[in-house]
């Protein structure tokens, strides 16, 4: 009984997480699968996980300023 308890707690979170982002960089939030494709896009694990897609870690505003950075300093050496 307590293994169902907390295999429904972790479902909860799991779709908590599912529900909305928040870029670790920037601190911009998303709510809902069509805002979270907007600004943060999906990826798909591809590694046999039962949930393959999932939302990306940094907006897509970040990734695209990284990208830059890393572009800047690969020009400079």
């Amino acid at each position: 009984m307590e293994t169902k308890n907390l295999t429904n707690k972790i479902e909860l979170y799991e779709e908590e997480i599912m529900a909305s982002k928040k870029c670790p960089r920037c601190g911009i939030i998303a709510n809902g699968e069509e805002e979270i494709e907007e600004k943060f896009g999906y990826r798909n694990m591809g590694d046999g996980r039962e949930e393959p897609i999932i939302p990306q870690s940094h907006c897509r505003k970040c990734r695209k300023e990284e990208i830059e950075l890393q572009k800047i300093k690969n020009k400079n050496f």
